[in-house]
């Protein structure tokens, strides 16, 4: 297999992981009540992935990422730093090969373990669903 031959796992991980990001902080502003239009504007002052998970996400839950991982590890037991560091190695990659052109180090043992951490990034943005969504929702009704 050529170098590089990979790179087709790593986008989708994290076009993946980028939508399950929008889709949270979407869902969690609209339960909120806030308007539309300014979700729209939010989400494009913050439109990169970086900008998303570290200045958006904590305006919308009034916690940093990590915290949010660790509230999740105190609550549940599971421990999603792990895939959350495998997600900023994914986006390194990624952007590596986007903006410099450079993917030839990029292996199959590494887009191996996008596909085989899928099932733990689906359930990371389930319980910050949980975690962060849910209160609100149960609250509303």
């Amino acid at each position: 297999m050529l170098p590089g031959s990979d790179i087709a796992t790593i986008l989708f991980y994290c076009t993946l992981r980028e939508c399950l990001l929008s889709s949270f902080l979407i869902k969690n502003l609209r339960t909120r009540k806030i308007d539309s239009l300014l979700i729209e504007r939010l989400l494009d002052d913050n439109k990169l992935a970086h900008q998303k998970f570290n200045n958006l996400f904590c305006s919308v839950t009034g916690t940093k990422w990590d915290k949010a991982l660790t509230a999740i590890h105190v609550r549940t037991g599971q421990d999603f730093k792990r895939v959350s560091q495998h997600m900023q190695e994914a986006a390194k990659l990624r952007n590596d090969f986007l903006h410099n052109g450079k993917f030839r180090y990029i292996d199959k043992s590494f887009s191996e373990a996008c596909i085989n951490t899928l099932g733990e990034l689906f359930d990371l943005f389930a319980e910050l669903h949980n975690e962060y969504n849910h209160p609100i929702i149960k609250q509303a009704l």
